[in-house]
C-alpha cells in the first residue's frame, strides 16, 4: 500500500492517474475487446434492433420481437 499512496497519491483509484494499476486493467480490457471482437458482434447482435433512437445522453431501442426485448432486459439486469 505504500507504494499506491505516492508518486502520485491515491493513483490507483482512478483510471485516467496513468498508475500501472489502471494501465493493466486499460489493456486487459482492450485484449477481451480484440479477442471477442466485440465491435463485430454489437453490430451482428444490433441487426435484431429495428430502430435505435437517442436524444442527448437519451437511448432508445426497439426490438422486433418482444422475446428479444425481454432477453436484452434480463441480461442488463444480471450485469448490473
Amino acid at each position: 500500500m505504500e507504494t499506491l499512496s505516492r508518486d502520485p497519491p491515491l493513483a490507483h483509484v482512478t483510471t485516467f492517474g496513468g498508475h500501472p494499476l489502471a494501465c493493466a486493467a486499460g489493456l486487459a480490457a482492450l485484449e477481451v475487446l480484440l479477442r471477442d471482437d466485440l465491435p463485430a458482434r454489437g453490430a451482428v447482435l444490433g441487426e435484431r434492433l429495428v430502430a435505435v433512437r437517442r436524444l442527448g445522453l437519451l437511448l432508445g431501442l426497439e426490438f422486433a420481437r418482444a422475446d428479444l426485448s425481454a432477453t436484452f432486459a434480463r441480461i442488463a439486469c444480471a450485469l448490473r
